[in-house]
């Protein structure tokens, strides 16, 4: 951009015997297109030697203009110097800075912090230690540049408590629950729809930086953490941080993640949530508590895209899920299955019936692992557990879309009075199809009665030829050729 500046040097002396000087003022201006800085510097008077000056006050004000945002900023502090070593410190600096934006929700954003800056000119470093507030923020830490050119910084900072929800723009800040779920699952018409804006990381391809972070408690896409850790690393275009830990969700979250910012952007994101409850955790990301449980998540991903929708379209990997005592929400596979007998008498082929938020299916142990590819999550593992069924299952689940096509297959394992009885007795190990589809946010459940009646007969005409060959052959005594017959009927029948 262009520079424009007047600096006022009404007497100044500097030698190794005397320093002095007073009424310096600088006052530029820095233009490039739209944005405009303007910075004001004041030394109100120096004294002292080549080894030892000081400046009782110097005070500097801070302007920028970018048109949607503005940054007004004060520091004042004592100066203090040595230009045989060539250092120059702030000992004491009280600094204020008020930044507006109108995209951001919560504006203006106000910080306060004061702490001592050295810079070495020799050694070409500085480092600065600070404590204040960031808007709602108590903050404190150190910073540094390792070096001057190319710049090198390490940080170490430690936040209180920090909402990333109220600082990010209205377009980029997720909707709870997800715009493509609010829709039904579809995706957004693309006919007179803005154009998806490309990720900017042009100031990452750039950055070379290492520190940590700590913060006590953190809010990000509504989802709430606390006592969150993490070390970044950034060079050549690429950034690490690992480990990446935090508590969250009455659980801990172990992990790292990775960004390559040159050409197209590729991520990579390793986690392993444990002891987490998965219900809440749904509810604050997608708006959703579809699924409920304690238990563990692992994630192994990595994808390539310059837009959301094109990191989804090439995510890959893998991901698993071990839960306990939950509920799978929207459909009661026991309530169906309490029904059924009653209605393989006047039910064929396949009923659908709507998601219905006030039903679920609880479980005792839920176990599941997913492949990911270009976006799409298949699994053909699910081991789900209570005391009255079992469900197994395969399918996928469309991450780009946020659709399911699914088929679960739900038999009963047990037939105690307390959980159905005598009632559930003809349709003991029978399998019942259910198919799942639709939105991620309300899909539909279509159950196959008809396959359920078939497995129904199926089953009985078995246990009607086990009693007519036990009665025939002698029942389960044991036969001249020794072992028992029940259980050798057992192993035919597959029981």
């Amino acid at each position: 951009g262009e520079v424009s500046a007047k600096f006022k040097i009404p007497q100044l002396t500097l030698t190794s015997k005397q320093v002095s000087g007073g009424n310096i003022t600088l006052d530029a201006t820095l233009a490039n297109g739209s944005e405009k800085t303007a910075v004001k510097l004041d030394v109100p008077a120096l004294s002292g030697n080549g080894s030892a000056f000081k400046a009782d006050k110097v005070a500097m004000n801070i302007a920028m203009d970018g048109g949607t945002r503005t940054v007004k900023g004060t520091l004042t502090s004592p100066l203090s110097g040595n230009l045989e070593a060539q250092t120059i410190k702030l000992p004491k600096f009280v600094a204020a800075v008020n930044v507006s934006d109108s995209s951001m929700p919560k504006s203006p954003v106000a910080v306060s912090l004061q702490g001592a800056a050295s810079a070495d000119l020799a050694k070409k470093n500085a480092a600065i230690d600070f404590a204040g507030k960031i808007d709602q923020s108590n903050v404190k830490g150190s910073a540094g540049l390792a070096k001057f050119s190319p710049p090198s910084y390490t940080f170490d900072l430690t936040i209180d408590k920090i909402d990333l929800d109220r600082y990010m723009a209205a377009a980029a800040k997720p909707a709870g629950g997800g715009g493509a779920a609010k829709s039904g699952g579809k995706p957004a018409a693309t006919g007179g729809a803005a154009a998806e804006k490309p990720f900017d990381f042009s100031a990452l391809k750039t950055l070379n930086a290492n520190g940590s972070i700590a913060i006590g408690s953190l809010t990000a896409s509504n989802v709430k953490a606390s006592q969150v850790k993490l070390k970044l690393k950034a060079a050549n275009g690429k950034i690490d941080v690992s480990p990446l830990s935090a508590d969250l969700y009455q659980g801990k979250m172990n992990g790292a993640l990775s960004l390559n910012a040159q050409s197209t952007p590729a991520m990579t994101v390793k986690q392993n949530l444990s002891g987490i409850s998965i219900g809440p955790l749904l509810k604050d990301l997608t708006g959703h508590d579809r699924l409920e449980g304690r238990g563990t998540v692992t994630l192994d991903v990595a994808s390539h895209g310059a837009t959301v929708s094109a990191l989804k379209k090439a995510l890959n990997g893998s991901a698993a899920v071990h839960l306990t005592n939950g509920a799978i929400k929207g459909i009661n596979l026991a309530d169906v299955i309490r029904n059924a007998k009653a209605k393989l008498a006047s039910l064929k082929g396949e009923q659908v019936e709507q998601n219905n938020d006030t039903q679920k299916t609880d479980f005792s142990e839920l176990k599941a692992s997913f492949k990911i590819t270009n976006g799409v999550a298949h699994n053909q593992d699910l081991d789900l557990k209570s005391p009255l069924i079992r469900v197994g299952g395969n399918g996928d689940v469309n991450l780009v879309s946020n659709t399911i096509n699914y088929l679960a297959k739900a038999s009963i394992v047990a037939t105690t009075a307390g959980q159905g009885g005598k009632e559930l007795a003809d349709l003991r190990g029978i399998t019942i199809p259910v198919r799942v589809t639709g939105a991620l946010a309300s899909p539909q459940y279509g159950i196959d009665f008809g396959a359920l009646a078939k497995g129904a007969v199926e089953q009985k005409a078995k246990e009607k030829l086990k009693k007519k060959l036990e009665e025939r052959l002698g029942g389960s005594k044991s036969g001249a050729g020794g072992g028992n017959l029940g259980d050798k009927l057992k192993g035919l029948f597959g029981r």
